[in-house]
This record gives structure tokens, C-alpha cells and sequence, in this order.
């Protein structure tokens, strides 16, 4: 489990830039900021993917069957964001921001320091 703790450090650093990102892509919309929102939220997906692949090896080593439950709701809620910057509903990508995606990834993060923490502390 040694060989993980960077991965581990890293992977809870990236969700709390990922919650970040999420906060200012809303400060960006109610601006009326939506291309520039839509930049920032295309990184946020790539920090995603890199957070989902870094722990998929650590899938069995932890318990992690509660974050890998978030992280796949997280994911739907990323698509349905990206359905509506498609159609242009800026009104509801703020209302799914607010209300579904950053909760969640509040949720993530505290959930991967959960199980990260007694290898991260040691």
C-alpha cells in the first residue's frame, strides 16, 4: 500500500482543485461567462478521469465501494452537465452545480481522505 500513498496524496489534492474549478465555472456562469466556462469545466473533466483512473488500481486495496458509488453518480452529473453546455442551458448547468456537483464532490474528496487518511498519517 506504500507504493500508493503518493497516488492517494495527489488523488485528494486533485478533488479539492476539481471542487475549485466547479466553484469558479459558477461564478463564471452567473457572469455570463459561459465560453470561459466551459474551458475551465473541460478541465475539470480531464482532472476527473485522472482522478478515476489513479485510484482504479487501488479499487481493491481500500474500501472504497461507497467512493466508487459517488464517483460514479459524480460521472452522470458531469454528462448532464455536458448536455446542457450542448443545448445551451447555462440556467440549468448553474442549478447542477449548485446543487448536485459540487455537493458531490465535497462528498468525494471527504470520502477519499476518509479512506486515505490512516495511510497518509502513518
Amino acid at each position: 500500500m506504500e507504493r500508493y500513498v503518493e497516488v492517494m496524496k495527489q488523488s485528494t489534492e486533485l478533488m479539492a482543485t476539481i471542487e475549485e474549478g466547479i466553484d469558479h465555472i459558477r461564478f463564471q456562469l452567473n457572469e455570463g461567462k459561459y465560453e470561459q466556462s466551459i474551458l475551465l469545466f473541460e478541465d475539470v473533466l480531464v482532472a476527473y478521469v485522472s482522478v478515476e483512473k489513479s485510484l482504479s488500481p487501488l479499487v481493491t486495496s481500500v474500501e472504497t465501494e461507497s467512493i466508487s458509488s459517488s464517483m460514479q453518480t459524480l460521472k452522470e452529473n458531469f454528462e448532464q452537465i455536458v448536455v446542457s453546455f450542448e443545448q445551451k442551458q447555462y440556467g440549468k448547468v448553474k442549478e447542477i452545480i449548485q446543487f448536485t456537483v459540487l455537493p458531490m464532490v465535497q462528498k468525494v474528496r471527504k470520502q477519499l481522505e476518509q479512506a486515505f487518511n490512516q495511510y497518509l498519517i502513518s
